[in-house]
């Protein structure tokens, strides 16, 4: 055992000694994009997937203004290809052809770590001093993006986050 035979000193200073953590590392998860309109003429309890014309998409000019980037295009008259469009919104007759989770969001990074610290006052009785740090890196986990292509002027657009900022927690807690 670390520490067994320490003086009561070094025992003060290094014993006692806690630590913790957390490492989320995720690629992006999986997205379904989605069109509006009436599917069929049907009204649908679930939003309308687009048509899949082309492969996908390249990203290329990505940005968190344009997460899926600004080389592709994207066909908004209902039932039209133009040979160009990599989606499109379908037509009032189907329900549109593309797949669940075709694309994908930002990727998750975050680190929280727990440092503590026990001050024994009898052999039963002790402190313990505690800090806990949320996302330490502070690096930031963008939340998906808006996936409606029927809206051009904020389809791919990110507007929030995913876990908040660097957040510190400082605790004493006495236990008898």
């Amino acid at each position: 055992m670390l520490g067994a035979n320490w003086n009561k000193i070094v025992d003060a200073v290094l014993g006692g000694l806690g630590t913790g953590y957390i490492l989320y590392n995720h690629s992006g998860f999986p997205i379904t994009l989605q069109a509006t309109g009436t599917a069929g003429g049907q009204n649908d309890r679930a939003a309308l997937r687009p048509n899949r014309y082309l492969p996908g998409l390249t990203y290329v000019g990505q940005s968190i203004d344009r997460w899926f980037g600004t080389a592709d295009t994207i066909c908004l008259t209902a039932g039209v290809n133009d040979g160009k469009c990599v989606y499109g919104v379908p037509d009032a007759a189907s329900f549109g052809n593309s797949g669940k989770a075709t694309e994908r969001a930002p990727s998750l990074f975050s680190l929280d770590l727990n440092l503590s610290k026990r001050f024994h006052i009898t052999e039963a009785k002790y402190v313990l001093l505690r800090s806990d740090f949320y996302n330490l890196p502070n690096h930031p986990a963008f939340a998906p993006p808006a996936r409606n292509i029927s809206t051009a002027s904020t389809f791919g657009a990110i507007t929030g986050t995913s876990i908040g900022s660097r957040t510190i927690e400082l605790a004493r807690k006495l236990y008898f």
